[in-house]
């Protein structure tokens, strides 16, 4: 019969060694990048995270994006968010999407009062 404790330290080790791999798969990612131009801000302070469609790395930056509501384009730039590596994929954060929804209702608003 296996000795319990003996199989879970062999477990923490294989995780600890997997983790270990992970980081060192993750350096080599970001050495390969290209680097970056001087002069460039980083906006937000998080740390990089990974994207939800391709599992690759986010990187803090600002887009220009269009909103569609109300029958209406809207476009904005500077916005900050973080940007997939991979893919692409936008991610915004809470306080520009709600920024920006203020905006859009404030001038649908004005819009709608203008004769």
């Amino acid at each position: 019969m296996n000795d319990p404790q003996a199989e879970i330290e062999k477990l923490k080790k294989h995780l600890k060694e997997l983790t270990e791999l992970r980081r060192e798969e993750i350096r080599a990612a970001r050495a390969a990048l290209p680097k970056k131009k001087p002069g460039r801000k980083k906006i937000m302070n998080k740390k990089d995270d990974y994207c939800e469609s391709c599992d690759g790395m986010t990187k803090a930056g600002l887009v220009e994006h269009t909103f569609k509501r109300h029958g209406q384009q809207f476009h904005y730039k500077k916005i900050p968010a973080h940007v997939c590596r991979k893919c692409g994929e936008i991610y915004l954060d809470g306080e520009s999407i709600r920024e920006i929804e203020r905006d859009i209702n404030r001038r649908v608003s004005v819009a709608a009062l203008s004769p």
